[in-house]
């Protein structure tokens, strides 16, 4: 692919793939850049890229892949973002807060499938609006608010269940 078409392509995409990027990452400068990154990675590869829509298919998917690697990044450093904003360092000297994320996250791995677990994982955890996670997983809106409803229903009644054994 050309470098004006390839460029063109990623300025168009450059502000959903930033707003996306920045919901899940939650920050403005990491957001930027994975976007940076993406685009570097991809300018090598342009010559590769048969047509529009691939292009945008893997931009969409970089950014995505850069985003989860800033992710494990911040996870290997003993930082987990959770839904409110805060963040608690995982191996706080607060054994109750430790052992009650541990047992939480443990239920999602265990009784979730692997789309409700990231659907609740993107949104609670990583802050993404339902447009995105609907565009990211190719669901309605609606399909990801049943899925979400549900998926929190089945972690809380686990933890209840597993809390009375």
């Amino acid at each position: 692919m050309e470098s004006e078409r390839f460029t063109g392509i990623f300025t168009r995409l450059q502000a959903r793939l930033h707003h996306a990027a920045s919901r899940m990452l939650g920050s403005d400068d990491e957001a930027a850049d994975a976007l940076q990154d993406a685009f570097c990675a991809l300018w090598g590869r342009r010559g590769e890229i048969v047509d529009e829509r691939a292009a945008e298919g893997l931009a969409v998917v970089s950014v995505r892949n850069r985003c989860l690697d800033t992710l494990r990044r911040r996870r290997a450093h003993g930082t987990v973002a959770l839904a409110d904003g805060m963040e608690w360092a995982a191996d706080t000297d607060d054994s109750d807060a430790r052992e009650l994320y541990h047992r939480v996250d443990s239920l999602i791995k265990t009784v979730l499938s692997e789309r409700d677990r990231r659907i609740l994982l993107l949104r609670d955890y990583s802050g993404w609006e339902m447009a995105d996670i609907a565009a990211e997983l190719g669901l309605t809106e609606a399909n990801v608010r049943v899925v979400l409803s549900r998926a929190r229903r089945a972690v809380a009644k686990a933890y209840k269940s597993a809390s009375h054994d």
